[in-house]
């Protein structure tokens, strides 16, 4: 095998590595975007849901930070890397809040067995969120 085979040998690798990374690059962008579709479906499913047609705004409601108190929800600073102190150092920014992990975590709360997925996929399918909790209070009884 002479040099310029090996050369392109080697330059097709390299493509096929490229194409390789490209292709997985795509593919996590449209499963995000399918994802991000769907909540907002759901979304949409929850806001014509005649149960929170005429519900009014509540002074006694919890706030957010009780909710993520109450799930028990880990706050991760975020850290970054300073080139000039040469060392990692907590962010100014505000950590991020997985929506969909602290409303797992407060289903789990109620021993509620489910997940936001599950909740997403039972209103999706056309059911309402008052069903969803009772079918699975009803679950949770069957189970004990």
């Amino acid at each position: 095998m002479n040099n310029q085979s090996v050369v392109h040998m080697n330059t097709f690798k390299v493509a096929s590595d490229q194409l390789d990374q490209i292709s997985d690059v795509l593919q996590s962008e449209l499963k995000r975007k399918q994802r991000a579709l769907k909540v907002k479906e759901f979304l949409k499913c929850l806001a014509a849901d005649p149960e929170f047609a005429d519900l009014q705004p509540n002074p006694n409601s919890r706030s957010l930070s009780e909710w993520l108190y109450i799930a028990e929800y880990p706050i991760k600073q975020e850290m970054i890397y300073s080139y000039e102190k040469r060392r990692f150092e907590s962010s100014n920014r505000r950590p991020v809040i997985d929506l969909a992990e602290l409303l797992t975590m407060l289903l789990k709360k109620q021993g509620v067995n489910y997940t936001f997925e599950d909740l997403m996929d039972h209103v999706l399918a056309g059911g309402a969120l008052a069903d969803f909790l009772c079918e699975r209070e009803t679950d949770k009884a069957a189970a004990l």
